[in-house]
């Protein structure tokens, strides 16, 4: 459970928050299970803070810096996260509903199993997250970057991935249904099993991707550049 003083902390506000921080560099917080519904965390430094099933629902977190943060099982849903720093972050089946992802960075964050529907991740990083299994259906993803990402198994219903960067990303089994791709630059990304149904592919760059055992249905690949993956030795 939370540590009563953390909380008292938190609740003082940003500079106060970050004065103790800059003078206790070896203390994680320790926010696991707290109810911060709502809370104004705008530019804090969360870093390394233990957030596990914390209820941040509604929570300002615009610029807060929750790297390498455990986020596991927390609550996120409708959060404004706009230029928040993620990346390294552990959010294992965290839930982001409608939370707004904007300029936010979740580079090599574990994002397993987590819910992201109906997010505003426009011009996010995601480069080398894991992703894996989670719910990107609705979400609006345009201009966003998911090179080498794990999307494996992943529910992209009716994702935005308009202008989306996904260089060698990971779509292993993922769940393409009226997906939005189109010039998504997807070079050697793997669609291994995957299912593409409706999914609008004009103008993406396929170049080297790898459709093997993939369901292609009422697939729009009109404009595409689509160069075969060469033979291994």
């Amino acid at each position: 459970m939370a540590n009563a003083e953390h909380i008292a902390l938190l609740r003082m506000g940003g500079d106060r928050w970050n004065q103790w921080r800059s003078h206790a560099p070896n203390v994680t917080p320790d926010l696991s299970h707290a109810n911060l519904i709502g809370f104004d965390l705008q530019g804090m430094n969360l870093r390394h803070a233990n957030l596990q099933s914390a209820n941040l629902a509604f929570a300002l977190l615009q610029a807060a810096d929750l790297s390498y943060a455990d986020l596991t099982l927390a609550t996120l849903h409708s959060a404004q996260l706009q230029a928040a720093d993620l990346s390294n972050a552990l959010l294992v089946g965290a839930t982001l509903q409608q939370a707004d992802l904007r300029d936010a960075s979740f580079y090599r964050a574990n994002a397993t199993g987590a819910d992201l529907s109906y997010a505003n991740a426009r011009a996010t990083n995601f480069a080398y997250a894991n992703l894996e299994r989670s719910s990107l259906a609705y979400a609006n993803l345009q201009r966003a970057t998911l090179n080498h990402a794990n999307l494996c198994k992943a529910n992209l219903l009716e994702t935005e991935l308009i202008n989306a960067y996904l260089f060698e990303a990971q779509l292993q089994g993922a769940q393409l249904v009226s997906t939005h791709l189109s010039r998504a630059y997807l070079f050697g990304a793997n669609f291994q099993q995957a299912t593409l149904i409706q999914t609008d592919l004009r103008w993406a760059t396929l170049s080297y991707a790898n459709l093997g055992e993939a369901i292609l249905q009422d697939t729009d690949l009109s404009r595409s550049i689509l160069q075969p993956r060469l033979p291994q030795c």
